[in-house]
């Protein structure tokens, strides 16, 4: 049994879909001025992510306000860690 009581199957699958469903918004989006991107936060110290993850939950969610408040010229359809492109 893994550590997240062998759910990782799940849980993976689960990041597939949301990056799919990224991918497909912003291609029925890409007219619009409205952008959708995923931002990976990386390992973060929350309940789940356990009290040894390197990044707080303020740090993270730096990055993911900086690409909800994206531009027109922003990026859309990406995927992000960090403020830079991951591939998925």
């Amino acid at each position: 049994m893994s550590e997240m009581g062998g759910h990782v199957a799940a849980y993976r699958i689960s990041k597939a879909a949301l990056n799919a469903l990224t991918l497909i918004m912003a291609h029925e989006l890409r007219d619009s001025n409205i952008k959708v991107n995923a931002v990976c936060p990386s390992w973060v110290s929350t309940e789940m992510g356990g009290g040894l993850a390197p990044i707080s939950p303020s740090d993270a969610a730096k990055d993911i306000v900086h690409f909800a408040m994206l531009d027109d010229t922003g990026p859309t359809g990406g995927f992000f860690r960090f403020r830079r492109p991951i591939p998925w």
